[in-house]
């Protein structure tokens, strides 16, 4: 993604907006990317939701690139949103913070030498209700055809993952906690 620095006093943060030192949100010019005009229809820049490092999807399909989660702490989605993180360039996804799930995140790939999305966070939450896969459903594949059908999904998290909705996986499915794993959902 292109970058634009004011003399040291802002920093491109993954949005469209950046954080000066007097903690006022500049609204900054972007490029229109052509990864951002393949968005499935009615799919927003995931770059819209992200002001400093804690990453929210309150309502609607986000589309996230793995590349621009590197800097993110956290992802929190709320019940009835979707966040799909698209992990085509083979990046590992490393929040420094929590994930917290009340609606639907997919990872997903295009990319045929792609075959396995890695996650890790502080403790992942996937709470009731909540959806962490990588099966996509019909109406994303609907939008976006090229998706690969097996794409292994690894988890880990620093202390805990806790799941009282549905993880799955359309290959394998792995999980590390360095503390425990809680489950009441399905696997």
């Amino acid at each position: 993604m292109n970058q634009k620095s004011f003399g040291g006093d802002c920093a491109r943060i993954g949005s469209k907006y950046a954080r000066s030192t007097k903690d006022r949100l500049l609204k900054l010019s972007i490029l229109i990317s052509p990864l951002l005009l393949s968005l499935p229809a009615g799919a927003q820049d995931a770059s819209q939701t992200t002001v400093g490092s804690n990453i929210a999807v309150d309502s609607g399909l986000k589309v996230f690139y793995a590349s621009d989660l590197k800097s993110a702490a956290s992802l929190n989605v709320a019940a009835g949103a979707t966040a799909v993180i698209d992990v085509s360039g083979g990046q590992a996804i490393n929040f420094s913070g929590n994930i917290n799930n009340a609606g639907s995140i997919y990872a997903v790939s295009t990319n045929h030498g792609v075959t396995a999305a890695n996650i890790g966070a502080q403790n992942i939450f996937n709470n009731a209700g909540g959806i962490l896969s990588s099966v996509a459903p019909t109406t994303l594949l609907n939008t976006m055809p090229n998706l690969i059908g097996n794409l292994s999904l690894n988890l880990s998290a620093v202390n805990n993952i806790i799941n009282a909705g549905t993880i799955s996986s359309s290959a394998n499915l792995a999980m590390t906690a360095g503390d425990s794993i809680v489950n009441s959902g399905p696997i």
